[in-house]
């Protein structure tokens, strides 16, 4: 066998031992407490499905802030006091997914609509506070979609 067609092949084999992860999966399960975290503002976010994504269908999410320090059964809303930012990012394919939509429904409780993982593999949610100078501050959430 020609060098070119064996390195063709040993390149196609080597490619195509990537693990797939091509199912329906929405991203990690909604955790008690403070799904986010923003130490530096003395915030914390906790992040519930409304309607997980799919590989074909957008999703979304409710965002809403309390205090870190209130360590409450029922936490109550805080405004964080600054806007907000969330990023869909492919931390290995060096880009991200389109712009999701953030809509205030009441003081520190937020929906962001149009989620969309726009390929399977390793994905972040990034939480964002931010000023007129940018992001201030910022929580990530890494998972496998």
């Amino acid at each position: 066998m020609p060098v070119r067609q064996w390195l063709a092949l040993l390149t196609l084999c080597l490619c195509a031992c990537a693990r797939p992860n091509y199912q329906d999966a929405p991203p990690p399960a909604d955790s008690p407490g403070c799904t986010v975290r923003f130490t530096a503002a003395g915030l914390c976010a906790q992040m519930a499905w409304e309607n997980p994504p799919t590989k074909k269908q957008m999703g979304s999410f409710f965002l809403t802030f309390h205090s870190a320090l209130d360590k409450s059964a029922k936490p109550v809303n805080v405004d964080p006091g600054v806007d907000i930012g969330v990023v869909l990012w492919m931390p290995r394919m060096g880009h991200g997914s389109a712009a999701v939509r953030i809509t205030p429904l009441a003081p520190g409780q937020y929906r962001v609509d149009k989620v969309f993982f726009a390929m399977p593999g390793d994905w972040e949610i990034r939480f964002q506070l931010k000023n007129a100078s940018g992001v201030i501050e910022e929580d990530i959430l890494s998972f496998t979609f």
